[in-house]
């Protein structure tokens, strides 16, 4: 055997060694793997036998406490502890009644940008909303304000309160001359607010003779007033309450007039 062959055989037993000792290794890892596994599963099945047994155990315990319950006699009453009595505490503000109404009363003013303090106690709730701004007064009448239409309307009754609010409303922003729509009580309660601040009304509406007689007679209106107005004859003031859920407005005035 020349030198060459000597040197090809001794590599290439080399490769195999090295390839037999890889293969070895391999084998016993695959071996150890192999018993882990095993070890696991043999664990795994104890525990499983473990959880059944303590499920029969539970079982029975279960089935002895129904059927000790079922021994039992029906209730024949109880004692319990005393609850404490419940005190309706009303939970004190620190705002006063009158920092409140005059808290409202700055809303109000702020919103029609003039001074409405005077109506601090009148106000009950008041809502900036748009496009329509909700006022409610202590006697439960609503002003709504909708600014898309340019009217105000009057939900509820007519009353001082109201109608005071109301010709405020109008002459903060101004509205003249005014329309008027609604019942012939709110007419005739608006035309006299109104009249009584020198804010004009359209001929939507004139007083009867008999109310301008009246209203003279009581100081409400001067002469020169009711003078030219022509009024056409109405029947009396309407005292029927269905009348005052009804909606009435003032609308505002068109444009160029």
């Amino acid at each position: 055997m020349n030198n060459i062959d000597v040197e090809t055989y001794y590599t290439k037993k080399e490769e195999i060694l090295a390839l037999h000792d890889a293969t070895a290794s391999r084998n016993a890892k695959a071996e150890a793997f192999e018993n882990h596994l095993i070890n696991e599963i043999n664990l795994t099945n104890k525990q499983i036998e473990e959880l059944k047994k303590n499920m029969a155990r539970t079982d029975n315990e279960n089935k002895q406490k129904k059927y000790d319950e079922d021994k039992v006699p029906a209730q024949t009453g109880y004692v319990s502890k005393s609850k404490k009595p419940q005190t309706n505490k009303k939970k004190s503000s620190k705002y006063s009644d009158e920092e409140k109404q005059n808290w409202k009363a700055n809303l109000v003013s702020d919103y029609f940008d003039t001074d409405m303090q005077h109506h601090a106690s009148h106000i009950k709730q008041f809502r900036a909303d748009k496009p329509v701004a909700r006022l409610q007064l202590q006697d439960n009448s609503w002003l709504k304000d909708h600014t898309d239409k340019d009217k105000i309307a009057l939900h509820g009754n007519v009353s001082d309160q109201s109608m005071n609010m109301l010709a405020d409303m109008i002459q903060a922003k101004g509205w003249e001359p005014v329309t008027l729509e609604g019942t012939d009580e709110f007419k005739a309660r608006a035309w006299l607010e109104l009249g009584q601040r020198d804010i004009q009304v359209d001929d939507s509406y004139k007083p009867s003779k008999e109310m301008v007689k009246a209203l003279e007679a009581v100081g409400a209106i001067k002469e020169s007033k009711a003078e030219g107005n022509d009024p056409k004859p109405e029947p009396p003031l309407p005292s029927n309450d269905n009348d005052k859920d009804k909606e009435v407005e003032i609308p505002a005035p068109a444009m160029g007039m």
